[in-house]
């Protein structure tokens, strides 16, 4: 990328005008650069901050995007959204036209350290309770990237940290993105319609601590199985945790097929989320005082904890803040018991791994009904369908992936749950309600997208709040 003190001199094409391209090419018009902005959509014309850059000298383009946009362009900042198969892109790269993340922009910008968090699953959650424990603890703190505000809205504010999510997308164009402390949660299949496979994926999320050195710091899922390939890459200091359970001598256990014998330094000990700090075994919180459901969360806190921990937050702190976070909406959120039934609103977790983990939260010996299904990421459903089938009593298929998700439980499932196929998401609600009996619970965790009906998760997540109470009233009349 270069020294950002010549932006002036560069002209910068902003491929794609959502959140983070609005952001980056506002910044880049205020620093003096030359910035053409391009989105397919005509209709972001009308939009208000849209005509804001056009009066600050932004050139606009609209409508379908050729490698012509290309001609006198020194970089090219693409939206996470745009898939690198995208011929700007190609050609930018044929062309030796860097291809630049709006994290690389404000990274670049920023004199404040930076806590980056990435994972498949459990990001926003994480991101969230980062910023809750390092604000517990009287630091000058502030969320950014993929959970609301883009890195460069915030980049030059005074902050003793800025806790910071970044996706796959924005990591696969970092150029000397370094953090101070980086979390990587867990890495599963996702986004495989944007990645060419999985393992393009993987390498997007490793290259979080690329950049490090040994005066940063990596924390590390230690019960992931990439976690070897994760040690490699790393010249930073680094921490693991584990669920695992040590032996009788204390010893942890090996993952399968691996010659890693790693001791974590975070882990749960009688129950308690415990860590290994300067040589000492410190508890730090009992799991039941975790307000977050599921043993995924646990591992998330501990990740948490020891980010925390290097950042200076003190224990005594640490467990005061763990104690008193909220959890975020759409995340095994509970919405309420109506006749005896309970719901839960998990409309973020649009991959199978993360409906397993809102599974194994809520599973108990009565009855659960699952709501699977959205709009289509290509994702692999055989484990899920095995897992569903043996620990739900009904699964409710809806919407654009519902016939692949049948397909996947008639192969792989067990025959135990009934499973129920509607075409849309009001029919799905409806159907779990009226399947499922007295004490049972109904669970929307749908491991597919929104795009089919929704504009986003989140207002999936308000829909189906409202149908459940809706019915609720209804059936009381």
């Amino acid at each position: 990328m270069g020294d950002m003190n010549d932006i002036q001199k560069k002209r910068f094409l902003v491929l794609g005008l959502g959140i983070s391209g609005l952001a980056v090419a506002e910044k880049l018009l205020h620093k003096g650069a030359s910035v053409l902005a391009s989105d397919s959509n005509p209709s972001l014309k009308m939009d208000e901050r849209v005509q804001a850059l056009a009066n600050r000298g932004c050139l606009l383009h609209f409508g379908p995007q050729d490698t012509s946009l290309l001609n006198g362009i020194d970089a090219v900042i693409p939206s996470p959204g745009i898939p690198p198969v995208h011929p700007v892109f190609y050609r930018a790269r044929e062309l030796g036209i860097p291809l630049i993340s709006e994290v690389e922009i404000g990274y670049q910008l920023t004199h404040s350290p930076i806590l980056a968090v990435t994972g498949t699953d459990g990001k926003s959650t994480t991101v969230r309770l980062l910023e809750h424990l390092l604000r517990m603890s009287g630091k000058k703190v502030i969320a950014a990237g993929n959970i609301g505000n883009p890195l460069v809205s915030v980049c030059e504010g005074e902050w003793d940290w800025i806790v910071l999510e970044v996706s796959s997308f924005q990591l696969s164009t970092i150029h000397e993105f370094r953090p101070k402390i980086a979390l990587l949660l867990n890495i599963e299949e996702d986004h495989l319609n944007w990645h060419r496979d999985f393992e393009e994926y993987k390498s997007a999320k490793l290259r979080i601590f690329e950049n490090q050195t040994e005066e940063d710091t990596a924390v590390i899922n230690g019960d992931e199985p990439w976690v070897e390939s994760a040690l490699k890459r790393c010249r930073s200091r680094v921490f693991t945790y584990s669920l695992q359970p040590s032996d009788a001598e204390g010893k942890w256990k090996k993952k399968k097929g691996s010659d890693f014998p790693y001791q974590p330094d975070g882990y749960v000990k009688d129950d308690v989320l415990s860590i290994r700090w300067e040589g000492k075994e410190i508890p730090v919180l009992h799991r039941d005082d975790l307000p977050l459901l599921g043993e995924a969360n646990v591992s998330n806190a501990l990740g948490s904890i020891l980010s925390a921990r290097v950042a200076g937050v003190s224990i005594p702190l640490l467990q005061q803040g763990l104690k008193t976070f909220s959890p975020l909406p759409h995340r095994l959120e509970y919405v309420g018991t109506f006749h005896e039934v309970k719901y839960y609103d998990d409309s973020k977790a649009t991959t199978p791994h993360s409906v397993l983990a809102a599974i194994q939260a809520l599973f108990k010996e009565g009855w659960l009904t699952l709501l699977l299904g959205g709009s289509e990421k290509n994702l692999n459903y055989s484990r899920l369908a095995e897992i569903a089938s043996e620990k739900c009593k009904a699964v409710v298929l809806m919407g654009e992936a519902r016939k692949r998700l049948f397909q996947a439980f008639q192969q792989h499932g067990n025959g135990k749950a009934m499973l129920v196929v509607v075409d849309s998401f009001t029919e799905g609600v409806k159907s779990a309600i009226q399947v499922t009996p007295p004490n049972g619970v109904v669970l929307l965790s749908p491991a597919c997208a929104s795009f089919d009906e929704f504009h986003s998760y989140e207002e999936r997540g308000e829909v189906f709040k409202r149908l459940v109470k809706q019915y609720a009233e209804e059936s009381e009349k």
